[in-house]
């Protein structure tokens, strides 16, 4: 049956009827458009609403979504990143941890895992030993970016001392580091010699020192391991908070973020899953797979799992000129280096300027990662 249109002879049809108006008064109820959402209550109810028989009912953080990765790997049995950095400390003590290049790529410092952890149990141990500070009180890390290694122990070692580290990264401008340790209730802060000199420079200009802060020199300060069986090492707390961070707003308000250990682990694991890409195994002529001991092992194929022997794990080497003391490069560069035991090389952001410079340090350092 052929369908029927109208003929040029006949009428147009009547125009379609105008939507009717609306306010927004009642809660921008729009009757000709589909209710996908909850509309608004009126603003006459908005003051009834029961506020405490709403109390715990709201919904919490979703749980982060469940990851295929090899339940056998160290790298995933850490619930705590201070068990990574005794880890690979314990385990690995001669491997390259940390190193620090300058804007002309000549390395300026570098230590192996013995040395980072000795450093980070030294603060724990003076931070436990010689002061009264009780669980989860917040310490401040007052570091430059030439600094990062001195900033890696300090982090670390309040993190094994059960304190909160929280970053302050602006030295320059005195009047906001002092806000964000009044903000944040500090009671120490860690600093190296020179940036307690220049800091003191500050007060001889009238400038407020945060009061109730105790102030020490973390540069001075030697390593430590239990050199006897009575000789014990701090046990991990398991506080809520594990690092707070500061960040501006777009209108330059300051802001804290407190980051809890939960979420730094799981963060960690899932950008470990998403390393996966490295292609740490190359087929030779024959067609067989071979391991490049180069590049780390993280992904196995499935003809090397059918197999009992499985190559290990090799560390890899992270390059990155992120600004290594506050959210991703934080994240990306002093944490995620222990947790997944690589070498980590801070790169200044100026090797950027010369060219080719930053290509010849990744090709010295044989990095497998670069973050920028």
């Amino acid at each position: 049956m052929e369908p029927s249109y109208p003929s040029a002879t006949q009428p147009a049809s009547s125009a379609p009827a105008a939507p009717t108006s609306f306010t927004l008064g009642s809660g921008y109820q729009i009757p000709w458009l589909p209710q996908s959402r909850p509309l608004l209550p009126p603003r006459a109810d908005v003051n009834s609403i029961d506020v405490q028989a709403s109390i715990g009912r709201q919904m919490t953080p979703l749980e982060p979504r469940k990851q295929e990765l090899d339940v056998n790997d160290p790298c995933l049995q850490f619930k705590h990143i201070g068990e990574a950095i005794r880890h690979w400390g314990l385990n690995t003590p001669e491997g390259n941890a940390f190193a620090n290049l300058d804007g002309k790529g000549v390395e300026c410092a570098s230590w192996d895992w013995s040395f980072a952890l000795g450093r980070a149990e030294m603060i724990a141990k003076a931070i436990h030993d010689k002061t009264q500070l009780r669980a989860r009180a917040r310490v401040a890390l007052v570091f430059r970016l030439s600094e990062i290694l001195e900033f890696v122990a300090a982090f670390y070692g309040a993190i094994l001392a059960g304190v909160v580290p929280v970053l302050v990264n602006q030295i320059q401008d005195f009047s906001e580091m002092v806000y964000i340790m009044t903000s944040a209730k500090v009671e120490l802060a860690l600093t190296t010699q020179f940036n307690h000199m220049s800091l003191q420079k500050d007060l001889k200009k009238g400038a407020a020192w945060p009061s109730g802060v105790t102030w020490w020199q973390t540069d001075i300060l030697e390593t430590w391991a239990p050199k006897n069986s009575q000789q014990e090492r701090l046990p991990l707390t398991n506080s809520d908070v594990a690092y707070i961070e500061y960040t501006k707003s777009a209108a330059g308000e300051l802001k804290g973020v407190a980051v809890s250990h939960k979420s730094l682990i799981l963060q960690c694991q899932a950008l470990y899953g998403s390393f996966s890409w490295r292609p740490p195994l190359f087929r030779d002529k024959n067609g067989n797979w071979q391991t490049d001991p180069n590049l780390a092992c993280d992904v196995i194929p499935p003809q090397m799992k059918e197999r009992k022997k499985i190559p290990p794990r090799l560390p890899g080497t992270t390059m990155t000129w992120l600004e290594p003391r506050q959210q991703s490069g934080l994240i990306l560069g002093c944490i995620m280096g222990v947790f997944t035991g690589n070498f980590t090389v801070f790169m200044d952001s100026s090797i950027t300027t010369i060219s080719g410079l930053w290509a010849h340090s990744i090709a010295a350092y044989r990095g497998t990662e670069r973050k920028q």
